[in-house]
């Protein structure tokens, strides 16, 4: 994920507004202690900074449930802990990881990745659509329901998808 951060890191950008009125270093301590299951103290104080020196910083996590990604805000800057237990990331890494197998056909594979990122794409139209024009909604409840739906409707496709190329295993 470096490469891709370190590109946002030098991509002006203007700064973001849902946080505006978080402070940084609050917020990166704080989302350094929510991994200390994995991390030891002085490894969290480094995660902390980590997250105060770029825009984006992301963790890969498991859980259960339909977010494929969930960010947390830290005044400026965002972690985003990757649900590595979703289809689609479970589906994406495959992917990728088999291009260096034997036997692998790589226009094949790359069929497949290219099939994997419309379908993220696809998953975040649709829950687009199911909101109601009519409807107010607060941000924060809209972007809650928008990364549950994009998740669920994702985690369709995928299952689909799968299906369809016989690589289904249930």
């Amino acid at each position: 994920h470096e490469l891709a951060e370190g590109t946002a890191k030098k991509t002006p950008t203007p700064k973001s507004q849902i946080d505006k009125d978080k402070d940084l270093d609050t917020e990166s301590e704080e989302a350094a202690k929510s991994y200390s299951d994995r991390f030891d103290d002085d490894q969290q104080q480094r995660l902390a900074e980590l997250f105060k020196s770029q825009p984006f910083t992301v963790m890969q996590e498991n859980w259960k449930g339909p977010l494929f990604y969930e960010p947390k805000f830290l005044g400026g800057r965002a972690v985003l802990d990757y649900n590595m237990g979703h289809e689609f990331w479970d589906r994406v890494y495959e992917l990728v990881n088999s291009l260096g197998d034997e036997g692998t056909d790589p226009e094949a594979t790359a069929l497949e990745i290219r099939v994997m990122l419309d379908l993220l794409i696809f998953s975040h139209a649709k829950a687009e659509s199911m909101f109601d024009k009519d409807v107010e909604y607060s941000a924060e409840s809209f972007l809650d329901q928008m990364r549950q739906n994009w998740g669920l409707y994702l985690k369709s496709y995928v299952n689909t998808r799968k299906k369809e190329s016989g690589e289904d295993e249930d």
